[in-house]
């Protein structure tokens, strides 16, 4: 089929159709920041019958429409090649979006400025609800800071037993910084000539024990310096069993 040949309405309708299969909510606003179009994702996430979005204004619909009018003013004014400008934008923002029924959830928000000859549409807006990754931010930002009072050593492998976590604590007891840590394998980094190969294999075995294995061994700073530690490790498992986490305790 020509280019000319294709309706201007059935092209429109394949972008919608499109549009509701992407899993982020899209709205075109117009001028003043109303609704003009929405996909089936924001419909879902906004908890408004598409009828009841379109028309709409932001601050109806449980969004900060003056902080989304500030994003999309301060995109309009940076230069098209200021440095790292368009990896900002796509970052996007996170913002509180309020539901009728006084439930809330966060949000990162992207703002884009639509060509003129897209009139009436403006702007794009695109949503995506981030709660459950704020909650877990917050929450490894808890643990980290619960960990770092900790006057035992936490170091936390992958099941590689690559470092992925270590506290204040390990740092402290081991002349490591965490930079100088991270995605190293604790064997090359703790093991030394006096560490009892045997009692490392039995500290491996914590993955065969739901309880976690604890043991005695001795173990080497950053300086080369001997240090006996008790040390209890655990496996942690993802949904399907199998082991993600290894979350290891260490007391000298």
């Amino acid at each position: 089929m020509l280019a000319s040949e294709f309706q201007p309405a059935a092209s429109a309708n394949l972008l919608s159709a499109a549009l509701d299969r992407v899993s982020e909510a899209i709205l075109f606003l117009d001028a003043e920041g109303r609704v003009h179009h929405a996909n089936q994702a924001a419909v879902a996430l906004l908890r408004r019958d598409l009828k009841d979005l379109i028309g709409a204004d932001l601050d109806r619909l449980g969004l900060p429409a003056e902080q989304l009018r500030a994003m999309t003013k301060s995109e309009a004014e940076a230069p098209a090649d200021a440095p790292h400008a368009a990896e900002a934008g796509d970052a996007g923002r996170e913002m509180m979006l309020r539901h009728a029924d006084g439930s809330r959830c966060r949000v990162r928000a992207i703002v884009r400025d639509l060509p003129s000859d897209h009139a009436p549409m403006h702007s794009l807006l695109l949503l995506r609800d981030v709660t459950s990754d704020v909650e877990m931010r917050e929450r490894n930002a808890l643990l980290t800071s619960v960990a770092d009072r900790s006057n035992r050593a936490v170091i936390v492998t992958d099941h590689e037993l690559k470092i992925l976590y270590t506290n204040a604590a390990f740092c402290s007891i081991f002349g490591y910084s965490s930079a100088e840590v991270l995605g190293r394998q604790v064997e090359t980094l703790l093991v030394g000539p006096c560490t009892d190969p045997a009692t490392v294999e039995r500290l491996k075995q914590c993955v065969e024990d739901d309880r976690g294995v604890e043991d005695d061994l001795m173990i080497y700073d950053k300086a080369g310096c001997e240090i006996w530690t008790t040390a209890h490790v655990k496996a942690h498992r993802n949904q399907r069993g199998k082991v993600k986490y290894l979350v290891g305790l260490l007391s000298d």
